[in-house]
């Protein structure tokens, strides 16, 4: 028996040594791809990078993923990671090094025109999507055609597309421009049946982040607010469209039965009411496309059907000077872009303004004498309150060394987006950016009466009601007057530093506030913004206030630890090539976080939040 025993055991530790080797050597056989990538990369990075020969070409703009102004931070092993297994994220692409190109190739003798490929852009801004537009429409002065293509246009693509000399389709697509739309659900009902008590503290009758935990539908004053900016901003959307096709409203955007009536003068065909429509000018097939391309960019032989001479996006950019390029040691502005939410500490991974890294960042503005002035770049719904406030006395601090901040709004710079701004020697917005939100709120939910019909119960001592507070256990009358008391604290401080920062009263800061939300263009005119206009035009205004028109701009980014910047530096495009040569569904570098939806993720240590969830939702 006691042989047996040893010779099942033996087999035992065979197939267990076995599996140990197999693991083992799977894991080195990987370190030792990863270690030569590594190695590879760091001996392209080392060298003058290769830039790829062509003849005169068209400039490819085949556009896969978001438009950001700043990418996400990505744990960089978790990205390497999950890259190495095939795992899938939404691309970023930036916007600042699709412009630079667009630029750059309005004057290259080499680029003979541009093509828009966009079937592959995610949905996209309005703001960011009015900025590529303005450079191509500058890239048409030069007199280069402009062509896009595609099988179908969503809304945002269409609006590119809308800037390009021709507009290709598939007879087998469409275009379909639907309006812009929010919708939340609301869980007032469901919660009082699951009998969950919800704790909600706000001051802003339009602060509308609440509500659906507190109501069955939107109230009267969140929906005219929506309905007050997205009306505008469809407004603008239409407007350029019609502007750029040279159409009519009527027929380019008919609404209801006129819509239909359209339709069924197609017989119900996409394409050809695009084409009736004139949101089009050609329907091709994919052939007929190539054959198109072919005889306005030239023709080269590829050993297949042929193709036209093009150079892509990403291989264009290689011969390009960075968008920003380093100019230590001189006299210059600084730019930072404050994108995301703002929390008080973030995970790693993800697009937020996580305030030690901001305070880092601007540290190096007020202790760099070269650094002359800021311009800080906010495309942020806001989050805690707390570190919002972090980062506007540190924006305060660089304003008594005598170096000038002025911000830029993208996007958003609603709620805590405003708190950090309101006190800039300048604020420029564009027309369609969302801001304002000027308001406060907390919320929790506690469990005892869920707990309760499942006969569990919490119980014990405190010394004081304030002692214990918990999910578990009901909310006494005295905290929730603490905690209402705390949030009224914080919306005075809010129109306060609005009102010293915007040179208005009190009062008239209240008005402005109670969570409302304003577009650009309204803010302008009620004094929450000084002047419309763009990154370059409040770079532009930084340098006349320096009086030096000749101060050149450095970006300051958040520090990286040693091992992600060599991670970071190994794998940039060179290294981002070679592992796509050897590892199949190697996904993008950065890949795009959701907005924050859950309080608790801001972290604020008051339990304050100064957030706009509304504000990004068309």
């Amino acid at each position: 028996m006691s042989m047996l025993f040893r010779f099942f055991k033996a087999c035992f530790v065979f197939i267990w040594r076995g599996l140990n080797f197999a693991r083992e050597l799977f894991f080195n056989f990987i370190f030792l791809i990863i270690v030569a990538g590594l190695f590879i990369a760091y001996q392209q990075q080392s060298s003058s990078p290769s830039v790829p020969e062509y003849d005169t070409s068209a400039l490819l703009l085949d556009l896969s993923g978001k438009l950001v102004e700043q990418g996400s931070t990505v744990d960089a092993l978790s990205q390497l990671s999950d890259e190495i297994l095939g795992s899938q994220r939404v691309g970023e692409i930036d916007l600042y090094q699709v412009q630079h190109a667009i630029n750059s190739a309005k004057d290259d003798d080499d680029i003979s025109g541009l093509v828009l490929q966009l079937s592959s852009l995610s949905g996209t801004d309005m703001t960011k999507l009015r900025l590529l537009g303005q450079s191509i429409e500058d890239f048409k002065t030069s007199g280069k055609p402009v062509v896009a293509i595609g099988d179908n246009y969503d809304q945002h693509q269409y609006y590119l597309a809308s800037y390009a000399d021709t507009i290709l389709l598939n007879p087998a697509g469409g275009v379909w421009l639907r309006g812009f739309a929010s919708q939340n659900l609301y869980f007032k009902e469901a919660f009082e049946k699951f009998n969950v008590n919800t704790h909600v503290f706000r001051v802003g009758t339009h602060k509308s982040f609440v509500e659906p935990y507190i109501r069955n539908n939107m109230s009267d004053e969140a929906r005219a607010d929506l309905k007050h900016w997205m009306d505008q901003l469809w407004t603008e959307f239409k407007s350029d469209i019609i502007k750029n096709r040279e159409q009519s409203e009527q027929q380019m955007f008919p609404d209801g039965q006129a819509l239909i009536t359209k339709l069924k003068e197609a017989n119900g065909d996409a394409a050809n009411y695009a084409m009736n429509a004139g949101l089009v000018d050609v329907l091709m097939t994919r052939d007929d496309e190539r054959s198109y391309l072919m005889d306005t960019f030239g023709a080269v032989d590829n050993g297949l059907a042929g193709d036209y001479h093009h150079v892509s996006f990403a291989e264009y950019r290689q011969r390009l000077d960075p968008v920003y390029p380093s100019v230590y040691g001189e006299d210059r502005i600084a730019l930072i872009h404050a994108s995301g939410p703002i929390v008080g500490k973030a995970n790693g991974n993800g697009q937020v303004i996580e305030s030690e890294s901001m305070l880092e960042m601007l540290d190096q503005v007020l202790l760099d004498d070269n650094i002359k002035g800021l311009v800080l770049r906010v495309d942020s719904p806001g989050g805690s309150a707390f570190a919002a406030e972090l980062i506007r006395n540190k924006l305060q601090e660089i304003q008594l060394y005598d170096k000038p901040v002025v911000i830029s709004m993208g996007n958003v710079a609603a709620s805590g987006g405003y708190w950090i701004a309101a006190d800039a020697d300048q604020i420029f917005a564009s027309p369609t950016t969302i801001t304002g939100s000027i308001g406060i709120f907390a919320m929790f939910a506690t469990f005892e009466d869920v707990l309760s019909d499942f006969g569990v119960y919490s119980d014990g001592y405190a010394t004081s009601s304030y002692a214990s507070i918990g999910i578990t256990q009901k909310l006494s009358e005295e905290v929730a007057q603490v905690i209402q008391l705390n949030i009224e604290s914080g919306y005075q401080k809010f129109i306060g530093l609005v009102a010293n920062g915007r040179d208005l009263s009190l009062e008239q800061a209240d008005s402005l506030a109670q969570g409302r939300i304003w577009t650009g263009k309204d803010a302008q005119q009620n004094g929450l913004v000084d002047q419309l206009g763009d990154l370059d035009d409040a770079v532009a205004y930084t340098r006349s206030l320096l009086g030096n028109d000749e101060l050149k701009l450095e970006q300051i980014r958040p520090n990286l630890s040693r091992r992600d910047e060599i991670l970071q530096q190994m794998f940039g495009q060179q290294g981002q090539a070679w592992l796509n040569s050897y590892l199949p569904d190697f996904a993008q570098w950065i890949h795009h976080n959701q907005v924050v939806l859950s309080p608790l993720q801001f972290k604020d240590p008051m339990g304050r939040y100064a957030f706009c969830a509304m504000c990004e939702s068309y």
